[in-house]
């Protein structure tokens, strides 16, 4: 979303009853990064604003729309 702010779109709110999310403290989602996260958010920032600038709105070249594997239980592939 800042993002999308940051480069000149518009953000429509929505009220509170219409969405929630579970609180997960940072420590928690941080536990298995590589890098510091500003880091990877600094970079996917400059790259989409190059991509945006550049008019290339193509991601996920090659993957078909609602086509994906599922690892069930660390084994089990599963097409869907």
């Amino acid at each position: 979303v800042e993002r999308a702010v940051g480069l000149g779109f518009k953000l429509v709110k929505w009220g509170g009853g219409y969405f929630y999310r579970i609180q997960t403290p940072s420590k928690k989602k941080d536990i298995n990064l590589q890098e510091h996260w500003d880091k990877t958010r600094r970079e996917n920032r400059e790259l989409s604003r190059k991509n945006l600038t550049e008019s290339v709105f193509v991601a996920n070249q090659g993957r078909e729309w609602g086509k994906a594997t599922v690892t069930k239980n660390w084994c089990e592939k599963i097409a869907i």
